[in-house]
């Protein structure tokens, strides 16, 4: 059965996800309707929804009198979301320990390899997709769906920050090494070491975020800028 095609607002909404995702719009900054109709080359009507959906989502936010921002993440949101991460990551590893099919190995190695793929031709896009796909795997062990569709959301609208944070060159060094280390330890079965690297992952991630966060700076004009990354 053939898949109905997106209407013009669906594709519209994919692309300023992606765009927000991916970095080329950042925390604080103002999307305007007019502009972004121009580089997408469609009206303002589906340009006007998409941001309508995006604000609901919790990919930006209304200001009135202002206008639409990409969210901005303090440091308190950053650390709820980490908890809430850390607490998901460890149970679905604590329940991982009888459902480790030859399967899931595979796909596990797989991971592991396309990682160190991405580290050698400098693929940052394609080894977070990578860290995403690992880590929500690791969730799904839980079973609990309620708690996937939690972990999904809330881990999905910090994907910017965790993408700024792996330029560090350091930073991403070091991910790599904990990633391996927690699928040699799942497919092992050494739950507690895998349960500790995680923490230890999950923790030094969130150290890098909230240093992106702290670090951002803005012009005098309230316009976001770039941040230069060094943790």
């Amino acid at each position: 059965m053939n898949m109905p095609p997106y209407t013009i607002t669906e594709q519209v909404y994919r692309q300023i996800k992606e765009l927000i995702l991916n970095g080329r719009y950042i925390a604080g900054e103002r999307l305007r309707e007019v502009q972004i109709a121009l580089e997408l080359k469609v009206s303002r009507s589906p340009v006007r929804e998409a941001l309508r959906r995006l604000v609901s989502d919790g990919f930006l936010v209304y200001a009135p009198n202002k206008g639409v921002f990409v969210r901005e993440y303090q440091e308190k949101d950053l650390h709820d979301i980490f908890e809430l991460r850390s607490f998901l990551e460890k149970l679905g590893i604590e329940r991982s320990i009888n459902k480790i099919t030859p399967e899931i190995k595979e796909k596990l190695l797989d991971i592991k390899a396309g990682i160190a793929n991405c580290i050698k031709i400098h693929d940052i896009a394609a080894y977070t997709r990578l860290d995403t796909e690992l880590h929500n795997r690791i969730v799904r062990f839980s079973d609990n769906d309620v708690f996937i569709t939690m972990y999904n959301h809330y881990n999905y609208l910090i994907t910017p920050i965790r993408t700024f944070a792996l330029n560090s060159p350091e930073r991403t060094a070091k991910s790599v090494d904990e990633h391996f280390e927690i699928i040699d330890n799942i497919i092992s079965g050494d739950i507690e070491r895998a349960i500790a690297t995680s923490e230890l992952h999950l923790r030094q991630t969130f150290y890098t975020a909230k240093n992106f966060v702290n670090a951002r700076q803005r012009t005098p004009g309230g316009e976001a800028q770039h941040p230069q990354i060094t943790g």
